[in-house]
């Protein structure tokens, strides 16, 4: 294994509809305390945080050379999927469904957070055609790039990227800090 990755996800207001936009600096201050409280768990080498209207996630690994991306995003059912994918891969012939754009939508997030490059179209196409069901972490390619991917009730997506020096897997687990 490549190391280990914490992760994290928590709603900001519990009272909040999901879909109610919060103040992006109550979002950002809710996203620091959790991850402080993530990371005093262990000695980290990256993080990554994210927030999307109620909820937010973040990400911490302790791997050597650890490059490290974690998006969440509130699944809104009334945008144009196909027209909105077709900006960046090859639409012809698929219709893109809600769950597909948005396990695309946050791995191209967290991609770019661990990269600071965008996703190419060959790393979309692989998430638009994975099964909804896919579980645990995917390889993307010969790259040494893995996803793993999680709905987060019917409301939102998540999606972690990474990459170690040696390309290897990390333990994923989940921390619940109520």
């Amino acid at each position: 294994m490549g190391g280990t990755i914490l992760y994290s996800t928590a709603t900001i207001a519990a009272q909040a509809a999901a879909g109610t936009r919060l103040q992006r600096s109550v979002q950002s201050s809710a996203a620091e305390e959790l991850m402080s409280r993530l990371t005093s768990k262990m000695a980290i080498t990256a993080r990554s945080k994210s927030h999307s209207r109620t909820m937010i996630a973040v990400a911490a690994g302790d791997a050597p050379d650890l490059r490290l991306g974690i998006d969440i995003e509130w699944k809104k059912p009334d945008r144009p999927f196909d027209a909105i994918a077709g900006l960046f891969v090859d639409v012809a012939g698929r219709t893109i469904g809600i769950d597909a754009f948005y396990r695309a939508w946050t791995f191209g997030e967290a991609y770019f957070k661990a990269f600071q490059r965008q996703a190419g179209a060959a790393e979309l196409d692989q998430i638009l055609d994975l099964p909804a069901d896919s579980a645990g972490p995917i390889a993307l390619g010969a790259d040494g790039i893995w996803t793993w991917q999680r709905p987060l009730g019917d409301a939102f997506q998540m999606s972690l990227v990474w990459r170690t020096a040696g390309n290897e897997p990390c333990d994923l687990r989940h921390v619940t800090l109520a």
